[in-house]
């Protein structure tokens, strides 16, 4: 698994992950007859969670809010990991995300992170 371009999210809580891309998602289209100014509750992150499978989690619309949230699980190390490039979301949302959650020496790793997604961007352009 190429992992350049993504954020290793091993230690960070899951519920805490799907908490801050909620916050920072926004309703969209017909999301809007769904959208609640809320939080996510307990019982729904508990829904959420029980999606949780050996390849991660995946989000599309919660509560009408466009998440488009991937949680990606490579199966030969365990290790969890979160795209730089977050659909519906900009580059800088995906960063904020990351620094929400708490991400140990966030700084240094959205700077191997950019690099990282720079460099695959040059070789598809190649």
């Amino acid at each position: 698994m190429d992992t350049r371009g993504q954020f290793d999210v091993t230690d960070v809580d899951l519920r805490t992950l799907i908490k801050a891309a909620f916050d920072l998602s926004r309703p969209q289209g017909l999301g809007f007859l769904h959208h609640s100014p809320n939080g996510l509750t307990e019982a729904e992150l508990d829904a959420i969670m029980s999606n949780a499978d050996e390849r991660g989690l995946s989000l599309d619309y919660v509560r009408g809010r466009s998440l488009k949230f991937h949680v990606n699980r490579d199966r030969e190390t365990g290790r969890s990991y979160v795209r730089l490039d977050w659909y519906d979301h900009s580059r800088a949302a995906t960063e904020q995300l990351m620094r929400d959650v708490g991400l140990a020496d966030v700084e240094t790793k959205i700077e191997e992170v950019r690099r990282g997604r720079a460099e695959q961007e040059a070789e598809y352009a190649a």
